[in-house]
C-alpha cells in the first residue's frame, strides 16, 4: 500500500511492506510523473537492493527513490572526523594555546563536520534546497570562528604570521 505526502521541495511516499512494516521513503529526481500518478492506497511493485528499497512501479510508472541509511554515513564519518581534529590540534597548536577552552573547541570541530555534512551530501545528490545553504553556512562560519580564536584572546593566533 502506498500512501502520498510531501513536504518544501520534496516529495515522499509511505510504503508498506506485505510484512505490515511503513517506511518513508523520498522520490529522486523532478521528474514527478511517477508521483503524480500515484493514488493513495495504491499497490506498488518495490525493487530491492541488499534488503533496501531502490525503486517502485506504481500504475505504470517508476519512481527512483533514495535509500534511507538512518545516519549511518554520518555514524561512519565522525570518528574519522574527530580524530583529524586532534591530530590538527596536535600539530598545529602549541600546548598552552591546545589547553585553553578545549571543550569548546572541539565541540565547534564536531559541529563544523556536522553542519558541512547536509550541503555536501545535497551536492552529491544534485538536489539543493536553499534553505539547508541559509541555516548552514552561517553557522559553519561561527564553528570556523571558534576553532580559530580562543575566546579569552582579542588576537587571532595567526594574526603575526
Amino acid at each position: 500500500m502506498l500512501e502520498k505526502s510531501s513536504t518544501v521541495g520534496m516529495r515522499n511516499v509511505t510504503l508498506r511492506w506485505a510484512s505490515g512494516a511503513e517506511k518513508k521513503y523520498t522520490i529522486e529526481g523532478i521528474g514527478g510523473s511517477c508521483y503524480e500518478r500515484a493514488r493513495n492506497g495504491s499497490q506498488a511493485e518495490m525493487v530491492t537492493w541488499r534488503g533496501k528499497l531502490m525503486r517502485f512501479e506504481v500504475r505504470g510508472a517508476t519512481c527512483q527513490v533514495t535509500p534511507q541509511e538512518d545516519g549511518a554515513l554520518m555514524l561512519t564519518v565522525a570518528p574519522g572526523w574527530a580524530g583529524a581534529g586532534l591530530v590538527l590540534a596536535c600539530l598545529l597548536l602549541p600546548a598552552p594555546l591546545l589547553a585553553k577552552s578545549p571543550g569548546l573547541r572541539f565541540g565547534a570541530w564536531m559541529g563544523l563536520g556536522g553542519l558541512a555534512y547536509f550541503p555536501v551530501i545535497q551536492l552529491i545528490t544534485g538536489e539543493t534546497q536553499w534553505w539547508v545553504w541559509a541555516l548552514c553556512v552561517p553557522l559553519m562560519l561561527m564553528c570556523s570562528f571558534a576553532v580559530l580564536f580562543p575566546p579569552d584572546r582579542r588576537v587571532p593566533r595567526y594574526a603575526g604570521i
